[in-house]
């Protein structure tokens, strides 16, 4: 290992080079100084869940945190990639951090396509903490709604789709979901409070293979006789 350091180390003598060669005044929690800059980086600052290796500063206000992690580590704490799931711990509406729909963690099963961008994600080279946003501005917080919704219904137009709510998105997933999984299921992964709210979506459920499920259960049942050809006709 070069120099001694593990890999968090490394990491960190990286990180502060990339701070400081941004302009970032790098300092020790026990030697902080937030008027030395505008911009102040304060490495093992104490929080409630533990120390962060970094709390950065503008002009004095807490902007976000970074996480020194080995090459490759992979964001955390949100996404589960050996277990192709996202956790959704909490909800952002109207500026403000809430509770979920239900009030509990729930697990969304992750597919190929949306695991691939995440784990780009999970690489760029700040807020990667387990407690930080997946998606980001440049200083960590929520994305600007504002600036959200132009993009998003300008990636409609490109993909030669109808306008869609930023909302339908959910539904969508709602639509597929009936398809391929229980309704229980897909009652835990939207967190409706019950299985009423689910119903709204059974009625995209293909029934085109419902006489063949009905045949296959009736013939595997222990009360089922297979009649002659003949015979059942007379019946």
């Amino acid at each position: 290992m070069p120099g001694g350091l593990t890999p968090e180390q490394q990491a960190r003598v990286e990180i502060d080079r990339k701070l400081a060669a941004a302009g970032w005044v790098v300092q020790d929690f026990k030697e902080i100084e937030l008027s030395a800059a505008r911009g102040v980086a304060v490495r093992e600052f104490p929080t409630a869940t533990g120390p962060a290796d970094y709390l950065l500063y503008g002009d004095r206000k807490a902007l976000g945190t970074i996480e020194a992690k080995k090459d490759g580590t992979p964001l955390l704490g949100v996404v589960s990639f050996s277990k192709h799931l996202v956790h959704v711990r909490r909800s952002y509406t109207h500026g403000a951090f809430g509770p979920t729909k239900s009030g509990r963690v729930r697990s969304v099963p992750l597919i190929d396509d949306v695991a691939r961008v995440l784990d780009g994600l999970s690489r760029r080279e700040f807020f990667t903490g387990p407690d930080d946003l997946v998606f980001v501005n440049s200083v960590g917080n929520p994305l600007d709604d504002a600036r959200v919704r132009p993009r998003f219904y300008r990636a409609l137009e490109r993909a030669g789709l109808k306008r869609l709510r930023f909302h339908d998105l959910r539904h969508s997933f709602g639509t597929l979901a009936v398809q391929v999984f229980p309704l229980s299921d897909v009652k835990a992964y939207m967190g409706h409070a019950d299985i009423q709210s689910t119903m709204v979506y059974v009625h995209h459920v293909p029934a085109d293979d419902a006489a063949e499920r009905l045949s296959r259960a009736v013939q595997s049942s222990s009360d089922f006789v297979a009649l002659p050809v003949d015979d059942a006709a007379a019946a």
